[in-house]
């Protein structure tokens, strides 16, 4: 099925359900980039299920979270659970192999990732091959270290400060940074993942008098909840029974003192648990996938199977040398088979750069060759050899914006904001409105700024719609 209207896609992606209920595989070739990542967009806004995208590797993971974010209106800084969507499931950033453990960060994008798939709804997962390809704590052990609290329960305050210290929180005098907490007589300040301030946990007595998010650089309330979600700052949970089943196994690192938590600890997860699970044991039933470089991503991923299975290898014969134990890491990393066979459980979406060939009544081809002038960067012309001349970009803008469309531009900070709105004037050109996210753009035409991140500029005349990001001009 060829469409080279873009309206028509539109249409059809309204109702990418309906689409999906006749046939499972939709394959989509000739868009790539922010304009992919922005038709992405539109196929998540209505949706009401999980949806998990596929990235080929880390790179590209970033900037579909970082498109898909902008274009769900997401990147607001007090945006948490339950109104955020789009999560991020990386692989670390540093192999826990060596004996390090990942950024307090990683750790928590895959925990509030796990909870997401775990809670269904309409949340949407960005991952990488390379953080798929490895096996991960058993979902119904995840699912065992989820609390919720709310006002008027009562706790042993004995017994949380035990539990925290399972689930892999650290305690501190005060709370700044993520995985932290601080009890101190009856008031408990924890900073957990899904929310985008710590809270803090008034007591009467053993009772929960009230919960509040507070501002950690003044400690000044901002708002009060009437719940919150507990989940785990781990990926090991310090059960005693898990730490009895890795101590029987023996081998655990010589530098362990006292539990919980030690580095490199995610290189030991075959130790705590009986079986490991896959992040596809997280996806719902109903979850649909959507494939990036879809034509490409077995080769690849067989790619990433070999050189995470070398890695380890060469991990642990450094660790031989040097005398020191290594974890077992017996069935850790999948193997394409299974990863071919799970793929194939669900509904899915594949994004591919050239033309194909379709295959009987597998998949609905859906080929996108749409007009457009897009660029990495505008090429601006020389106002002289030292100085670059913002006249031709001016000039199409006027254009546009005479011919009725809609011109957006990007600024990462309120600075850049106003400085971008200041050269628009000196070119005596109005700007019409300044917002804080995507979603409150008006459809009517004119020249708007726009708070946010994107990955690149789409220039698409057929919506009358042209959106440059502040790369293009700076």
């Amino acid at each position: 099925m060829k469409q080279d209207n873009l309206s028509r896609y539109f249409e059809l992606i309204r109702d990418i359900d309906r689409v999906l209920s006749r046939k499972r595989n939709i394959k989509a070739c000739g868009v790539d980039g922010c304009l992919r990542n922005y038709l992405i967009s539109h196929i998540l806004k209505e949706r009401e299920r999980v949806s998990v995208i596929i990235c080929p590797d880390e790179k590209k993971c970033k900037s579909v979270y970082l498109d898909c974010t902008f274009f769900l209106s997401e990147q607001k800084e007090d945006i948490q659970y339950p109104e955020r969507r789009v999560f991020r499931f990386p692989q670390y950033d540093i192999s826990p192999f060596r004996g390090l453990s990942p950024r307090r960060d990683i750790v928590k994008e895959r925990l509030e990732s796990l909870f997401m798939l775990s809670s269904g709804g309409n949340s949407v997962i960005i991952t990488s091959l390379e953080a798929l390809i490895f096996k991960i704590l058993p979902k119904d052990e995840f699912l065992k270290s989820v609390d919720i609290l709310e006002p008027q329960e009562e706790l042993d305050l004995d017994s949380l400060r035990e539990r925290l210290f399972t689930l892999g929180y650290r305690p501190v005098s005060m709370v700044e940074e993520r995985g932290d907490y601080a009890l101190r007589g009856y008031v408990l300040d924890i900073f957990p993942p899904l929310y985008s301030l710590p809270i803090r946990i008034e007591f009467w007595g053993e009772r929960i008098e009230s919960i509040r998010q507070f501002n950690p650089f003044n400690q000044r309330s901002v708002r009060s909840l009437d719940e919150i979600i507990l989940i785990p700052f781990s990926e090991v949970i310090w059960r005693k029974e898990n730490i009895q089943r890795a101590r029987e196994r023996g081998r655990l690192p010589e530098t362990v003192t006292q539990v919980p938590g030690f580095p490199g600890q995610e290189a030991w997860i075959n130790h705590f648990y009986r079986e490991l699970n896959t992040l596809f044991d997280y996806f719902p039933e109903e979850s649909l996938i959507i494939l990036l470089d879809g034509e490409n991503i077995e080769e690849k991923a067989i790619r990433m199977i070999e050189k995470a299975e070398s890695e380890i290898e060469r991990y642990a014969l450094e660790a031989e040398k040097r005398e020191q134990y290594f974890p077992d890491t017996e069935g850790i990393i999948l193997d394409m088979a299974y990863l071919r066979e799970e793929i194939g459980k669900f509904k899915k979406i594949q994004f591919v750069e050239l033309p194909f060939e379709k295959r009987g009544d597998e998949d609905e081809v859906l080929e996108l060759f749409l007009e457009d002038y897009s660029y990495d960067r505008l090429i601006l012309e020389l106002e002289s050899k030292k100085r670059l001349s913002l006249a031709p970009l001016i000039g199409q803008i006027r254009y546009w914006i005479k011919a009725g469309s809609r011109v957006v531009v990007v600024c990462s900070s309120d600075s850049q904001i106003e400085r971008t709105r200041e050269i628009f004037e000196n070119y005596g050109v109005r700007v019409w409105d300044i917002k804080g996210c995507w979603g409150d753009i008006p459809l009517q035409r004119g020249l708007y700024l726009c708070r946010g991140d994107v990955s690149g500029s789409l220039y698409l005349p057929q919506i009358e719609l042209f959106l440059i990001d502040e790369d293009s001009i700076y």
